[in-house]
Order: structure tokens, then sequence, then C-alpha cells
């Protein structure tokens, strides 16, 4: 329970209200009867005073603010720790809200909620720490679009240090004033870390390419997507891309878009990404089977690659090829695929990957399988559980609509699907296989026995299956016979 705050002490109070008695006395005499052109003197002068009066009382909390112990932390230490929250706490704008009607951006209205300011709140605790944040350009360009309103001004605040740059605008044209704000950003491209666009590729590629094809030099992660993209189009990247010349940069993520095969950027990723649609694939977004080879070729140090829906065609990739031909890829941690069962056996023929390499597959064979869908689904693990330095200690099966889901961890893990997102990044295996018409009982029946063949039951510690109204969860401590269902 809160103690109430005591009373004022006379001795400091009388001399304050002397003193607000002597600033008042040109009220003596005035009352509501008085003449109108007196009392609307009277209120103006009232209002001087008390406006005077809060400049006062901003002076005495500024000294007793300077008396705080946060004060004892030199500046670089506050700014340091500003850091921190400035990554974590990204203002955002809830008042403002842009719609989009038939893939045009209309500008207006209002949605119930505030400007989220984030870490800015700490430029409106004191002077000394407005001052501190102020001083300090690197804290202005984190995610500095994020507040679109005063993406303008943070550009100011940053002067010259890096930039986070997020621009997210899906819709087919942008206003004006959206143009000016992309163009901007784009404009400081020499100065940026992180670049994330997801825009008209009119206006990025088109319009404004020519502040892309400039020099690079701190950028280190690069993405793009391509808005409300029409069946089967896709955009073609500058082959000059950052004139070439981006010595940091290490991921690059594509959606419905392409770089060049003569781009220079792809020689020292780490990460990359490439994806499309489905059921709408943009074809010039992919790349054939010897083009693919040879830009993963160029990728000794990838460590992670995730292709979705863009892997060449099994009738593409069934062409003959040199037995020198397959790419090592030493590094890779992590291979994420999205195809037809056939497009990632066949893919995975021509890569030597290490055995530690997380393998996550997310295969759909369309329309009706073939009589070697048994064989496939038969491949399919036998692929998983090459990937398997150490056997599985905990194992998910999840049989959502129309799938079947299996997840495995080589470490102590507890399997839910409670997020409804089986797909744990962290997991060692992942395949969610689904087919156009068989029998879902017959899948699960066949799945589910092939999965617990492949298993090593002696390291196995936790499990969770969950198929159609069964939902069962055992753990167990080391040792024979000791499951427990939980």
């Amino acid at each position: 329970m809160s103690t109430p705050p005591s009373p004022p002490d006379n001795s400091v109070l009388d001399p304050w209200l002397s003193f607000c008695s002597s600033r008042l006395s040109f009220l003596d005499g005035v009352s509501a009867y008085s003449d109108v052109a007196v009392l609307d003197s009277s209120r103006a002068k009232l209002d001087q005073e008390f406006d005077a009066l809060q400049a006062a009382s901003n002076i005495i909390k500024a000294r007793r603010n300077a008396l705080s112990p946060a004060t004892r932390l030199h500046p670089e230490i506050l700014a340091h720790i500003f850091s921190f929250l400035a990554a974590e706490e990204i203002p955002q704008n809830s008042t403002h809200r842009i719609t989009v009607r038939r893939g045009v951006q209309v500008l207006g209205g209002s949605s119930r909620g505030e400007v989220t300011l984030g870490w800015m709140r700490v430029t409106h605790v004191c002077r000394l720490w407005r001052k501190i944040a102020l001083d300090h350009p690197s804290l202005w360009g984190i995610d500095v679009d994020s507040l679109r309103p005063c993406t303008t001004e943070r550009l100011r605040r940053s002067k010259q240090a890096p930039l986070v740059v997020r621009y997210h605008n899906p819709v087919n044209n942008l206003l004006a004033a959206e143009q000016d704000i992309l163009m901007s950003l784009l404009a400081e491209t020499p100065r940026t870390s992180e670049l994330a666009l997801t825009c008209p590729q009119q206006y990025a590629w088109d319009s404004m390419a020519h502040l892309l094809v400039v020099r690079a030099p701190l950028l280190e992660t690069f993405s793009y997507s391509t808005p409300q993209r029409r069946m089967g189009q896709s955009c073609i990247l500058p082959w000059n891309l950052f004139a070439g010349d981006a010595p940091r940069l290490r991921e690059i993520s594509l959606t419905d878009a392409r770089l060049p095969l003569e781009s220079s950027l792809y020689e020292h990723l780490t990460h990359l990404s490439l994806s499309t649609s489905e059921y709408g694939p943009a074809p010039m977004a992919a790349f054939t089977r010897d083009e693919l080879l040879s830009v993963l070729a160029r990728m000794p140090e990838l460590e992670k690659l995730e292709l979705t829906w863009t892997i060449p065609s099994a009738m593409d990739m069934a062409a003959l090829l040199p037995a020198d031909a397959a790419v090592a890829l030493p590094k890779l941690k992590k291979l994420k695929l999205a195809a037809q069962p056939t497009d990632c056996l066949k893919l995975v023929e021509y890569l030597t990957i290490p055995t530690t390499t997380a393998i996550h597959l997310n295969c759909h064979e369309r329309g009706n399988p073939d009589d070697e869908y048994p064989v496939k689904r038969h491949r399919l693990l036998d692929l998983l559980m090459r990937q398997v330095p150490e056997p599985l200690q905990s194992i998910l099966i999840n049989r959502p609509a129309g799938c079947i889901e299996f997840t495995g961890w080589t470490t102590m893990h507890t399997p839910t699907t409670a997020t409804h997102d089986t797909d744990d990044p962290h997991a060692q295996v992942y395949l969610h296989l689904s087919a156009g018409r068989v029998p879902s009982r017959s899948l699960d029946e066949e799945m589910l026995c092939l999965m617990l063949d492949r298993l090593d039951e002696n390291a196995l510690r936790a499990m969770h299956v969950n198929i159609g109204d069964q939902d069962l969860r055992f753990q167990r401590a080391p040792g024979p016979k000791s499951w427990a269902s939980s």
C-alpha cells in the first residue's frame, strides 16, 4: 500500500505564496463583473504568469533530474543502452492508415490508437537523455522508415550513420508523397547496411534504378519482393545492382524476382533465398538446372539455402549431367526446399552437403500421384535420415488437413502443435508431404510406419503424435521401458 504524499512544509510554501501574491497584484479590484476589456487583459496576463510558472517548474525538475543516479553514467554508455532499446522497441504508426483499393494506395482515414514512439520515448524523459539521443546519429538510422511521418526527420538526424531501411508498401501504384519517401531512402544506398524493399518494380527498378546501381560498401543484407504480381510475371533486377560492389553483402532474399547470372553479388553470400508462388509461379524468377548449379558453385561460403517453388522441374533436371558436375557446399547449415517431391530429390542429388546440414522439405505432389509415389516417400525419408548426425531425441508427427508432417530434433525438445507452425527453424529435419488424391488414412498409416522404422528407439526421449482424433504425447527418462504419457 503506497504512502500518501506528505503536505508541503510551510517554510517552503509560504515564500512562494507571498511571491505569487505580489505577482498577481494587478488583479486587485478585478472581478467577473469588471469591464470586458479589463477581463481580457487580466486573463492574458494570467496566462503569461502561468507559462512563466511552468518554465520555472521545468528548471526545478531539471535540477532534480540532474541528481538522479542515472546521470552518473557516461553519455556513451547511455547511448549504448539506447541502442539496445532502439533495436527492440521500433517506433510504429498506428494512427495513420494507408488503405489499398484495387491495388491503388489511398491515403487518409485513421485507425483507433496512437503513434507508438518506441525507443524515441527516451527523448521525452529529460533534457540530458534527449541531448544524448540527438548527439548519436546511429540511433536514428535503425529501421529508419518504421514511422513514416517521421522518416524525413529521422534521415536528417541520422546524418551519415549506417541505415537499416525496411520499406514495405505492397501496392501497384505509389502516391507522390510515398514516391518521395522511397526516393529519399534509396538515395542513401551508399550508407545502408540492410535494405528490404516491398514495392512496385516500376519505381524501384525503372524510375529510381539509378539510385540502386551505385556502390553499397556497408550493405550486408538485401531483400526484395514484388507486390501483387500478376500470374506469370516476374522482375529481373539490374545486372549491375549496387555497381557489383557490395563487399559486405552476405544475405540475399528475392520473391518473384531474379538477379542475373552475371552479377558478382553471388560470390560471397552465406544466405540465399529465392521464392515464388506455387500456384502462380513467375517462370523468369527460376533458374534452369545448369544455371542454378553454376550459381551455387560460386558460393562456397553458403550456410543457408532456401528455394521455394523455384527449383527447376524434374524434366529439366533429368537431362544427363557430367559426373563431376555435383556442387559442393561444405559450409551449408540449412537447406529448405518447397517443390514437388521429384524436384526436391533431383536437386539434392546434385549437391554435396555435410551430414550435419539441417534439411526442411515442403513437398506437394500435384494431381494424381504416379506409380512411383511410394518410392518417392521412401527416398524422401531416407534423405532426411542421412542428415541426422546424431539419433533424433524428439519427434513430432502431425496430420493437418490433406497432408502429414514430420519434425525431428537431435536434442531434448518438447514438441507441440499449439503454434500451428511445426516447421521449427531449430529442427534438424522437417518434412511436409501432401498429394492430390491419396486416401488420407492410407497416407497416415504408411508414412507413420515408414517414419518409425527409421528411428533409433533407444535414443528417442519425446514424441508427439497428432493424427485425426488422436493426440498422444510421450516422454521418457534415460533408460529402457520408461515411456510415460503426458
